[in-house]
């Protein structure tokens, strides 16, 4: 399975990253546990909620744009590979945090059976979805299908997309409980990713050229339309993702520009960590502070709460890097020996 270039540690693609996990970890979720029922946000901005699928639309084209570097030329050993090593990096991590969420009851009321779709991550076309972790259940089926979309030639991944989309669409409508509509415009993005991701001349165009500025402009007018009809906003969501993404890109590629790199890397490297475990961790740190009667505003959590939470997901992702992957790699060669 040969790999490009292109997907080497990139300064301003760790900016993106870091800018969209912040916003999740450091506000989208982290809000709703200053709160006093935990379910309720304790505060909240204009348009935070199209900010939210943004920066989850700039996760799923950052995935696609990042597994754009694999080839399958040898189609069965090739797709092994492939899933072994997206399965390595993630899927002990996602089933630990799936199994301490139950636990701590925080998505035990989706009752056992959602647990085992949790666990092997066909809850998108089995609902109901868990909450957080249905953006990697999600994430996990997209890899399944990226085989698919690589094949050469490249129009392959258009021809694979227009039939994995309509398939979709289709199930959507025969099965009882549907599919989560969120796939209908997070595969898209993710396959944008995989598409942009082949053509290096494309990405650099998006985040140099002043699409930049002319993006900034539309996201002005969305703002303004989802305040005054913000009923209709759910249809227009399908092409204002894509330009909110676009916009976070060229920012990035400017704040790159800055000394900011000892701070963006960290943060950046332990994205999945903090994503796959703030919740435990938030709520950890709730029940010693409501414990000892202390009161805690959001700001006292943004300072406190979440470089904790920060601190705890790099070293689980070291750790995690340093013991965990290299057993399983020293496992997958004895399977290869064997065989």
């Amino acid at each position: 399975m040969k790999q490009n270039n292109l997907t080497q540690r990139i300064l301003y693609l760790d900016v993106a990253r870091t800018i969209a996990v912040l916003w999740i970890v450091g506000y989208w979720h982290l809000r709703v546990y200053c709160g006093k029922d935990y379910t309720t946000p304790y505060l909240s901005i204009p348009c935070d909620g199209y900010i939210t699928n943004v920066v989850l639309g700039l996760f799923m084209f950052l995935s696609g744009f990042f597994i754009s570097k694999y080839t399958f030329n040898h189609f069965t050993s090739d797709i092994k590979t492939f899933l072994f090593k997206r399965m390595t990096r993630f899927y002990l991590l996602y089933s630990l945090s799936a199994v301490l969420l139950y636990i701590m009851r925080y998505n035990s009321h989706l009752g056992r059976l959602s647990l085992f779709t949790t666990l092997t991550m066909i809850s998108t076309y089995i609902p109901p979805q868990p909450r957080t972790l249905w953006f990697f259940s999600m994430l996990a089926s997209f890899y399944l299908f990226t085989p698919l979309l690589l094949i050469k030639p490249v129009k392959s991944l258009l021809y694979s997309f227009a039939i994995i989309y309509g398939f979709s669409i289709i199930a959507h409508y025969l099965l009882p409980k549907g599919i989560d509509p969120r796939f209908f415009w997070c595969f898209p993005l993710y396959c944008s990713g995989l598409y942009i991701g082949r053509r290096k001349t494309l990405m650099k165009y998006l985040t140099t050229h002043p699409s930049g500025v002319i993006c900034s402009c539309l996201i002005a007018m969305q703002v303004y339309i989802i305040l005054t009809w913000p009923d209709d906003y759910i249809i227009l969501q399908y092409f204002s993702i894509p330009i909110g993404i676009v916009f976070i890109l060229y920012i990035s590629r400017m704040l790159a520009k800055l000394p900011i790199a000892c701070i963006i890397k960290p943060i950046a490297y332990c994205s999945m960590c903090a994503y796959l475990f703030h919740r435990e961790i938030y709520i950890g740190l709730m029940t010693i502070y409501d414990y000892f009667s202390l009161n805690y505003s959001y700001f006292f959590s943004l300072i406190v709460f979440l470089p904790i939470c920060l601190v705890v997901s790099y070293y689980t992702q070291q750790l995690y890097d340093k013991y965990v992957t290299p057993l399983l790699n020293i496992h997958k060669l004895k399977i290869q020996q064997f065989n």
